[in-house]
């Protein structure tokens, strides 16, 4: 049927769909290309398009296709909200913002476009409307993603405290190696380094080969003044990655600091 008719709208808008539907995003976007071709009034087959490329990292085509989208519908929150993440990707993120404050007024509970447009005023250099729009999200439906950016905002603000709040949240909510060395880095910067020590061991225990871990675990310790730990981590550190002078240096700071070279970790120097 599709051969037999190759302009008929709903054939291949359909058919696109279905492959679509399937994550077969290179068999439906010609086909979705053909629908919205053949009915080029029809916003919804614009949008369609614009998705797929959008899922296809097609940045520019998928920002000039939702553009034409909303232009058809411009009330339409889910299309706004498509177009404001091609604009993201485009490094757009003012022109984002205005288009997300848009599609905000159609769906203001949703906590996933109030999350995407502050993430763009945050981008945008809008840090403390980013703040005041991701108050707009009820506690209980604010995801990780929510919570670090939340943190980031309240930390550039100067808020330490909302800061670290936030942070605790995120990692909580997804104790990711992100969340968690964020925590960390936030306790650290604010010289709470039992506390990091605490949460750099739990992390390195979850992530055991995260190379970042180890080596705020190690500067934990070292401001803890626990040098003959952190110079048994900053000596399994220049083991592991032996050209990272920085693990040399730290490793050295921590055995003058017990003033022992006879220290199994401070014998790796030698080797170094």
């Amino acid at each position: 049927m599709l051969f037999r008719s190759p302009s008929n709208f709903e054939v291949v808008e359909t058919l696109g769909l279905i492959y679509a539907e399937r994550g077969e995003l290179e068999r439906a976007l010609p086909l979705l290309a053909a629908g919205s071709k053949a009915n080029p009034s029809s916003a919804e087959a614009a949008a369609n398009l614009g998705v797929a490329y959008l899922q296809l990292k097609r940045v520019k085509e998928a920002v000039a296709t939702l553009s034409e989208a909303v232009k058809l519908d411009p009330h339409n929150p889910q299309t706004r909200t498509s177009y404001g993440r091609a604009l993201m990707l485009a490094d757009r993120a003012s022109e984002a913002a205005t288009i997300f404050a848009a599609a905000s007024k159609e769906q203001p509970a949703d906590a996933d476009l109030l999350y995407d447009w502050a993430l763009a005023e945050f981008d945008a250099g809008n840090v403390r409307q980013a703040s005041v729009i991701l108050s707009r999200i009820p506690v209980g439906s604010r995801s990780a993603q929510a919570e670090s950016l939340c943190g980031d905002a309240e930390e550039k603000q100067g808020n330490y405290d909302r800061a670290l709040a936030c942070f605790q949240s995120a990692a909580r909510l997804e104790p990711s190696e992100d969340n968690l060395n964020a925590l960390g880095l936030e306790l650290l910067k604010h010289w709470s380094f039992d506390q990091a020590v605490e949460i750099y061991e739990y992390s390195v225990a979850k992530y055991p080969a995260s190379e970042r871990l180890r080596t705020g675990l190690g500067a934990a310790l070292y401001a803890n003044s626990d040098y003959a730990y952190a110079a048994r981590i900053f000596s399994q550190l220049l083991v592991s990655f032996p050209s990272r002078r920085a693990y040399a240096k730290f490793l050295g700071q921590s055995c003058a600091a017990i003033k022992s070279e006879s220290f199994d970790s401070c014998r790796v120097l030698l080797t170094y």
